[in-house]
């Protein structure tokens, strides 16, 4: 079954300019926030691509000692589908060492 969610922000709403900062170490829930902030025209996303690490897994114990992690969820984007494996690209490409001083010039 599909399971979506959704968040609503708390009142009141932040009207400035928010800017989410990307590396290749952007991973997991950072890239499903970068993607969704982005995908809704709420955030401009700055630095490089994120590496497309979104699989939820579980651990589980098996015979012998030692432990299988299987992916137990996976994340679609609600403009550019999965992300798994393909990751976010930013509105801005540079150097992640360089996306801070690009973010502040905006």
């Amino acid at each position: 079954p599909l399971t979506s969610y959704r968040i609503d922000p708390m009142q009141p709403l932040f009207q400035g300019p928010v800017v989410v900062l990307t590396s290749g170490r952007s991973i997991s829930a950072a890239e499903i926030a970068a993607d969704a902030l982005k995908a809704i025209r709420r955030a401009k996303v700055i630095g490089e691509k994120t590496p497309g690490i979104v699989l939820s897994s579980k651990v589980f114990d098996i015979p012998g000692g030692f432990h299988l992690r299987v992916p137990i969820a996976d994340y679609y984007s609600i403009k550019n589908g999965r992300l798994e494996g393909f990751g976010v690209t930013p509105d801005i490409g540079v150097n992640a060492d360089q996306a801070l001083e690009v973010a502040l010039a905006q």
